[in-house]
């Protein structure tokens, strides 16, 4: 330093007390310090002289603070932060089932409808971790609709009928519990389908081997009711019941519009004898029955057998009373029937039809002989036709007739002799 030159150099003075800046104020005289008053300290040291203190940056309030209130305003937030995690709030949403938490996300901690009192369904989980069972179902047996383990329900019979379950129709139900199928009113057999099935007594034309006969009468045609649950027989004769029927003649006080004069006689009463015949025992008159001659006979070589109609033209006027088949050695069956109608062909009125025994299988060859019950009358120059029904050994020949028709055409005939009685 030259001589007694004085320097002077301002010294800002920062105090720091438990961890606080303080700045000197700017009213606040810094005493200089003189070179001997710090001479203890170096003998080199110069004289400062006295100055006044610089202003001093003083920190915002908003930097002050109280050590106490810093260090409880924090513990306090901690404790907040803790409150929050142990009500789920913050863990909602890891996919972790945490405590009060009933499910969190996908994991529904092992739990589902049914263990939710539902019957079926999907399970979730809500977003405040709580159980969504809004997809969860209750069954109800008897809304018509089949859920879950119903087999069925109401009219719900998940589109299955009778013929699933070994039916052949019918209506199928489902069972009051709908725990299965009703089936009690499924058929075991279709009636109407010309088949006897199971329950069924017969079926359209199958009368399972059952007949007029059968049915404790003389003949006739026996039939199956509608319903398939019984006989009609209606169509079956027996003489007795005060209907003439099938061969009978008459029955009883019956004598179906015939008298003395339509036998024959001049007068008298005709009556009617126990077994379903003319009695003319009460006519009376000159009426004599003339001999019983062939008016039509027709007769071949074997072609083939089986049942037919056969025309022929009348020669003379007269009565027929007897027609004759001719059988092969197959026989016949245990009886069959003879229609004669008025015309060719079957189609015409009928006159007669009555049923007669058959020959038996195999035992017989040639003409048999069947006499009617009642004469059919016939007039020269008419035509007629003889039919024959269940006649399996009936002989069908080669060769056209003269006078006559048959159902196989004019190049085959069957096998016939019609036998006439007319009056002298």
């Amino acid at each position: 330093m030259h001589g007694a030159d004085l320097v002077l150099v301002r010294v800002p003075v920062t105090l720091a007390l438990a961890g606080v800046l303080v700045s000197g104020c700017s009213d606040d005289a810094t005493p200089a310090v003189t070179a001997e008053e710090s001479s203890s300290g170096s003998e080199s040291s110069s004289t400062i002289a006295p100055t006044t203190a610089p202003e001093s940056t003083v920190a915002p309030e908003s930097s002050s603070f109280d050590p106490s209130e810093s260090s409880s305003s924090s513990a306090g937030e901690s404790s907040s932060g803790e409150g929050e995690s142990s009500s789920g709030g913050e863990t909602c949403g890891n996919g972790a089932v945490d405590a009060d938490e009933a499910c969190d996300g996908d994991e529904l901690d092992g739990q589902d409808c049914a263990s939710q009192g539902f019957d079926d369904g999907t399970l979730a989980c809500a977003a405040d971790c709580s159980f969504d069972d809004s997809a969860c179902v209750m069954y109800s047996c008897g809304n018509d609709m089949q859920e879950g383990d119903e087999v069925c329900d109401g009219e719900d019979i998940v589109a299955q009928d009778c013929t699933d379950h070994g039916f052949v129709g019918g209506a199928l139900a489902c069972a009051k519990n709908c725990g299965g199928f009703d089936t009690t009113e499924c058929l075991s057999s279709v009636c109407s389908n010309d088949m006897q099935e199971d329950e069924e007594v017969c079926d359209g034309d199958d009368l399972a081997g059952a007949s007029c006969i059968s049915q404790g009468f003389d003949g006739g045609a026996l039939a199956c009711a509608d319903a398939c649950d019984g006989y009609v027989t209606d169509g079956c004769h027996e003489c007795g019941d005060g209907v003439i029927g099938g061969p009978e003649a008459c029955d009883g006080d019956a004598l179906g519009g015939e008298d003395c004069a339509s036998q024959n006689f001049d007068e008298g009463t005709l009556a009617c004898a126990p077994d379903c015949t003319f009695d003319t025992s009460a006519c009376s008159g000159a009426c004599v029955p003339g001999p019983v001659e062939v008016e039509f006979e027709s007769n071949g070589d074997f072609i083939s057998q089986g049942d037919g109609w056969q025309a022929f033209t009348a020669d003379t006027d007269g009565d027929i009373v007897q027609v004759d088949f001719y059988w092969n050695l197959a026989g016949t069956n245990d009886e069959f029937t003879m229609n004669i109608y008025e015309g060719g062909g079957n189609g015409g009125t009928l006159l007669h039809s009555q049923e007669f025994p058959g020959q038996g299988m195999g035992v017989f060859v040639g003409f048999d002989v069947n006499v009617l019950s009642i004469p059919v009358p016939i007039e020269a120059g008419s035509v007629y036709t003889v039919e024959g029904v269940d006649t399996f050994g009936w002989q069908t020949a080669n060769g056209g007739v003269p006078g006559g028709t048959s159902s196989f055409g004019v190049g085959q005939h069957k096998n016939i002799r019609v036998s006439i009685e007319y009056s002298l």
